[in-house]
């Protein structure tokens, strides 16, 4: 806490050294900022609203169970699945199957290791995108859906072999 109150008053002695309304320019970034959480909330709706339909369908232990492979549980491909999508429900599946099969086990290691490896592609392109209007992203979520490919696949391996 003490580094946070130090942190504010170097701010602001630094605003008032180069003649700043520091309350102005708090005032104007808090403005901006709701700004664009009203720009971004519609966003964030849709992929919360999909993401459960999705995983209260059903939908997602049929999908384990179409695409298994034999060394990996289907909780580890859905996993896999979600990640680009949502953090918080790739957390949920982790913890999941840190249940499942305990913490020390290789199913729980390798499920670390595929969240800490990558991060939300299409969270990051939908909102990162959006708010600055860019509707043309290229090759942005190509880019990305392979990055996470190849991070799903080292991960996999590297728990495999070493863990």
């Amino acid at each position: 806490m003490i580094v946070l109150a130090l942190f504010i008053i170097l701010i602001i002695g630094f605003g008032v050294g180069k003649k700043i309304n520091c309350f102005a320019s708090f005032e104007t970034g808090v403005e901006e900022g709701l700004q664009a959480s009203f720009r971004l909330f519609p966003t964030f709706f849709v992929l919360f609203f999909a993401l459960n339909v999705f995983l209260k369908s059903g939908l997602m232990e049929v999908l384990g169970r179409m695409i298994a492979i034999p060394f990996l549980s289907p909780e580890l491909l859905v996993q896999m699945l979600f990640r680009p999508l949502s953090a918080n429900t790739s957390l949920i599946l982790m913890t999941d199957i840190i249940q499942k099969y305990g913490v020390d086990s290789k199913m729980a290691r390798i499920s670390a290791l595929i969240q800490g490896s990558s991060d939300t592609t299409f969270y990051i392109v939908a909102v990162y995108f959006g708010s600055v209007k860019i509707t043309k992203i290229r090759y942005t979520l190509k880019a990305g859906i392979i990055a996470d490919a190849i991070t799903f696949l080292l991960a996999t391996l590297i728990g495999i072999v070493f863990l």
